[in-house]
């Protein structure tokens, strides 16, 4: 993700444990104001404060509430709900999976433990502070057997919960690094890595692995390639990658994690890509200069089935576009 200073409140607001969407049945209109139909809004966009679209066959295609909090929900914080080792509770996600079932949403969840503005992790759990350069950030000390313990028994007490759950698709493996986007070179953090051993990082990933089972894990493409290669290794059933749109990351960075980890051609899980820094509904603007076809273009070399578009909704001159891309990715989801 871009570590730039203008996306520094927008990463503020995503920097909590998990949270949940909510489906709004509202026509809206873009950022220009041009109309948007409320129909792609609504079944095709779908979901508020963060989503994803599933494709699969059919007209419509499954709506995703991809479980990313912001600032409005602090009672997604680690620290609500687990105030105490081993008094979990996950009542939000419950209920939110039970809206999925009758709404006929499907739930993916990501898991974050820290992030560099502040904790969000329970003062129970023994932390550091980490410094490089005179830059210091309040995080977990995620080489510290005992926070590894306790994040391990985090994701198994909620995986135990959920996995088997008709409304659970996935869950991103995150967990570790700020916002769970395993980096801990983020704004002004930039160059300075705080990051625990590659031994460490191993056991994040085994972590969710006894939690949810391979199959429905979800990988981070931005991990450093061994751990993504470790994480294949294990089944790990799909992909994510943020930088959906922008020149710096669906124009260049994806090529080599496909090239040095093969098997992310093989997964059958969701293969997905998540905007950041603009909304579709802004594009084209400095960062995303491409036109909208060959953005999509380019997800579709990758087989994407899946796209997450910062509960956005389509615009209506960019709705032909995404409609063929929508396509694309059902024929990629059936095969």
């Amino acid at each position: 993700m871009a570590r730039g200073n203008e996306n520094d409140i927008r990463m503020w607001r995503r920097a909590v444990l998990a949270g949940v969407a909510v489906v709004l049945g509202l026509a809206s209109s873009t950022a220009f104001g041009q109309a948007v139909d409320q129909s792609i809004y609504v079944e095709e966009a779908g979901l508020i404060t963060y989503n994803s679209v599933e494709a699969r066959r059919g007209d419509i295609p499954v709506s995703v509430a991809y479980f990313r909090a912001d600032g409005t929900h602090p009672e997604m914080y680690w620290t609500r709900l687990e105030p105490s080792p081993g008094q979990y509770d996950f009542s939000p996600f419950i209920n939110a999976l039970e809206e999925g079932r009758r709404k006929g949403i499907k739930v993916g969840i990501r898991i974050i433990t820290a992030n560099p503005h502040g904790r969000i992790f329970p003062g129970w759990i023994k932390s550091r502070t980490a410094s490089k350069e005179g830059r210091t950030g309040i995080a977990p000390d995620w080489d510290d057997p005992a926070v590894q313990q306790s994040i391990r028994n985090l994701l198994v007490a909620l995986g135990n919960r959920v996995k088997n759950h008709p409304a659970f698709l996935f869950c991103d493996i995150a967990a570790l690094g700020w916002a769970g986007e395993w980096t801990t070179e983020w704004n002004m953090f930039r160059d300075a890595d705080f990051m625990p051993t590659i031994e460490s990082q191993r056991r994040y990933v085994d972590f969710h692995v006894e939690a949810f089972g391979a199959e429905k894990l979800v990988a981070n493409l931005d991990m450093p390639i061994e751990i993504l290669a470790y994480s294949m290794s294990l089944g790990v059933n799909g992909w994510r990658q943020d930088g959906f749109g922008n020149f710096i990351k669906s124009m260049s960075d994806y090529p080599p994690a496909f090239r040095d980890v093969p098997a992310l051609w093989d997964v059958s899980g969701p293969r997905f890509f998540e905007i950041w820094g603009s909304n579709i509904n802004e594009w084209p603007n400095q960062l995303v200069p491409w036109p909208i076809d060959q953005i999509f273009d380019e997800a579709l070399k990758y087989r994407a089935t899946m796209f997450a578009n910062m509960g956005s909704p389509i615009p209506t001159q960019y709705v032909a576009a995404y409609k063929r891309f929508q396509r694309a990715m059902i024929d990629y989801a059936a095969k």
